[in-house]
């Protein structure tokens, strides 16, 4: 989990629409899955990440999705050095 690279939601698409089992986890809080939840997703809310870290493989391509980029950036972040 050291690698981040930036991927827009038409990628990510794409690469579901091709078959592409993606490993995403949106970490909203539990009230924001109210507004839009997507299927398929584990949901860690930004401040258990690090304590459910077990349920995360290292050798999987992880994408991190939130409202608007900042709290998924930050998760990103903290992944890197883990």
């Amino acid at each position: 989990m050291n690698t981040i690279n930036e991927i827009n939601v038409l990628e990510v698409k794409g690469r579901l629409d091709n078959g592409e089992g993606l490993v995403i986890i949106d970490v909203r809080e539990v009230d924001e899955l109210k507004i839009c939840e997507i299927n398929n997703t584990l949901h860690i809310p930004m401040m258990e990440i690090p304590s459910q870290l077990d349920q995360l493989n290292k050798d999987d391509e992880l994408i991190i999705l939130c409202r608007s980029g900042q709290r998924s950036a930050r998760v990103c972040q903290f992944l890197s050095i883990q």
